[in-house]
């Protein structure tokens, strides 16, 4: 009896663990991760995308990603892999690198299939750049004296991210040998009325408000949504780091039937120093020279123009109440926040 103690006593309770590893995960500064992302359903073709009423066929979204994450003072990152669009039998196939570093996302291809709808050609083994900042509505909402502010609301969020337990137990798998490392392997599935705490709660950090009622709504059916889905996770037995996670739920839609989602992300080198550099010889990218040819549609730059800011711009509509743009506002912000 009294082993018997002395063994269960060294076996730390897995609500604990996971704890410990929301803690431990949320001080990482950096790591060498590898995701896969599938969504498998009906889609159309892609000739058809833009088509009322095209006909679904069985297949399915693949992304395969791997690289370096630093955390150490803004998210950088450099990725490689592919995305794949099945249908039935056949396969399109992007491979490729993503780089993004300061609110910069760079992007090279080195296959890329043959599409009737466009040539892609020249994105072929040329580093491409999109600039967040480069959009004038980006420019004009952000306030560099905010920068301070910001990051004691981020110091806040870290602190309120380590006291949430996103996830419940399903059950206690005992420990694994996860590629020579000793884990913790549980089922698990998400914890509604944690993540509901915890959207209300950082609202109230990063915009200094409680939700309004339209948020709440939202918020409520995403809950009910999210609280479908499921997984296990491997936590390292020594060092609490999270080094695998699988997630997957399904929904059903009358348009296109069931939809699967799976995710499987494994991580490995925690707060290694990576050098993410942004690439040479980088182009600008212009959807219309791919899409249409000879046509320039380039975004003008920031604050260019009569109007220079977003007060100036809704000042500009008229017939329409204060409390109406708000109301309007505050519906575009959750269907943007929806995007991200």
């Amino acid at each position: 009896m009294a082993v018997l103690l002395a063994i269960t006593g060294c076996t730390p309770k897995p609500e604990k663990v996971l704890q410990k590893m929301i803690k431990k995960m949320a001080e990482v500064n950096s790591y060498d991760l590898n995701v896969k992302l599938g969504v498998h359903g009906q889609f159309p073709q892609l000739t058809t995308l833009n088509l009322e009423g095209a006909k679904l066929l069985p297949g399915a979204i693949i992304f395969d990603l791997m690289g370096p994450v630093d955390l150490t003072k803004d998210l950088a990152y450099k990725l490689s892999g592919s995305a794949k669009y099945r249908l039935q039998d056949s396969e399109i196939k992007f491979v490729g690198d993503l780089l993004y570093q300061g609110n910069t996302l760079f992007l090279k291809l080195s296959e890329i299939p043959d599409l009737k709808m466009a040539d892609l050609t020249d994105l072929k083994n040329n580093w491409y750049k999109f600039d967040f900042d480069s959009f004038a509505l980006a420019k004009q909402i952000t306030d560099p004296k905010e920068t301070k502010v910001d990051e004691q609301k981020n110091k806040k969020l870290r602190k309120l991210v380590q006291k949430i337990n996103f996830f419940e137990i399903v059950s206690d798998n005992g420990i694994d040998n996860l590629d020579g490392i000793r884990t913790y392997h549980y089922s698990i599935k998400v914890n509604k009325d944690a993540m509901d705490k915890f959207f209300h709660e950082a609202t109230e950090i990063f915009e200094e408000r409680k939700l309004t009622a339209l948020e709440e709504k939202e918020l409520d059916k995403n809950l009910e949504n999210w609280s479908q889905i499921t997984g296990q996770v491997w936590v390292g037995e020594k060092d609490y780091y999270l080094y695998r996670i699988e997630l997957g739920t399904q929904v059903e839609s009358e348009d296109s039937g069931t939809t699967r989602y799976d995710m499987a992300l494994d991580l490995r080198d925690f707060n290694k120093k990576f050098e993410i550099n942004e690439p040479e010889n980088v182009r600008e990218f212009n959807m219309a020279e791919i899409f249409m040819p000879g046509l320039d549609l380039a975004l003008p730059e920031a604050g260019s123009g009569d109007i220079n800011s977003v007060e100036e711009m809704l000042k500009g509509i008229e017939g329409v109440s204060d409390e109406e743009l708000q109301k309007k506002l505050d519906e575009l912000k959750i269907e943007l926040d929806k995007v991200k």
